[in-house]
């Protein structure tokens, strides 16, 4: 029977929260595995938790060596510290009841993290490499204030559309009644320009005459502006001018938002950025902890093996060199009793 000969173990685990379970094949890579888990866990600032059952298949059957329930993370800032404190996963042999709870009584401290509540919940910093927030949504107050702008020149437009069709009915009345009637057209005085800023719905009659005058010059692309004012309208460049203003304040608010975005985008893109260099950096350091945990198995082995054989080398010699000093007194023993000379 070679006394070296590797047992086959299994590694489960089980009763899984907030924990990655996957396929180990040793103790090095479980223990490899919980330190990852624990880090991760670490980051995200959330408890997690297992059950790790080692299991000897043989022959006959499987026999549990070693279980254990871990909640995680815990507090552990050596590396080496894990060994110690997952020791019996190394065991070959069922580990005992009593060992066991004492060693369950000496498990690291556990991090313990409070989930927030719902209303005390904040918007994530950007500059702590929160997500980047959502500015599909735009704000409402600008939204409202463009709706009443806009508003507000519809109705402007459409009162002034109804206030010239009211005038060329009034016109047409007055010229069918001059018709029937043929009166000496006399010209009345002109009226005295209104002010800009008087309301249409307040703006002096005018005379028919007046207004036969005006009607034709509103059809046309340039209108006097003492026309307008007499109408109490507004002129082009004013209106063009209004509504500039109004949408100045809408594209600072929307140039604005487009900056912020494009803060927001570049945070987020740091932030992964540094997530996967941290990613990168752990992974670095698994793989060379076990690399080295790997070479000093292998050494292990190998020295154990040369122990045994250099062990074995030397009592065989002894058992040689006994076996000649044995021969040596028996022969001497022989010859002072006087059987040598017979026997030969």
């Amino acid at each position: 029977m070679n006394p070296f000969k590797k047992t086959a173990f299994l590694y489960e685990m089980s009763d899984c929260v907030n924990f990655r379970a996957t396929e180990v094949s040793d103790a090095y890579e479980l223990i490899n595995w919980v330190i990852a888990e624990n880090l991760r866990l670490q980051e995200l600032k959330v408890n997690g938790s297992v059950t790790l059952t080692k299991v000897k298949t043989t022959a006959k059957g499987e026999q549990e060596i070693y279980s254990a329930a871990l909640t995680l993370p815990v507090l552990i800032d050596d590396e080496d510290e894990y060994d110690d404190w997952l020791e019996f996963f190394y065991a070959t042999q069922p580990v005992k009841e009593k060992d066991r709870l004492e060693k369950i009584k000496i498990f690291p401290k556990v991090m313990s993290f409070e989930r927030p509540k719902v209303a005390e919940q904040e918007t994530p910093d950007v500059k702590a490499y929160a997500p980047a927030p959502d500015l599909s949504v735009m704000d409402e107050e600008p939204e409202k204030r463009e709706d009443e702008e806009k508003e507000r020149l519809s109705l402007q437009v459409s009162t002034q559309e109804a206030e010239i069709e009211r005038l060329k009915q009034q016109l047409n009345q007055s010229e069918r009644k001059m018709t029937q009637e043929e009166p000496e057209i006399i010209e009345p005085p002109k009226p005295e320009p209104l002010a800009k800023t008087l309301p249409i719905s307040k703006a002096a009659p005018i005379d028919s005459l007046e207004m036969a005058k005006l009607l034709p010059l509103l059809d046309k692309d340039s209108v006097p502006e003492s026309t307008l004012k007499s109408l109490g309208l507004l002129g082009k460049s004013e209106i063009t001018q209004q509504v500039q203003d109004s949408f100045q304040a809408l594209y600072q608010q929307e140039l604005e938002k487009e900056r912020d975005k494009i803060e927001a985008t570049k945070a987020a893109t740091l932030k992964i950025a540094k997530q996967e260099f941290d990613e990168k950096e752990r992974a670095a350091k698994l793989e060379a902890q076990k690399n080295r945990l790997t070479i000093e198995q292998d050494l292990k082995e190998k020295y154990e093996l040369l122990i045994f054989e250099e062990s074995q080398k030397r009592l065989e010699a002894q058992r040689e060199k006994a076996q000649a000093l044995s021969e040596q007194v028996l022969s001497a023993l022989l010859r002072d009793i006087g059987f040598e000379g017979e026997n030969k």
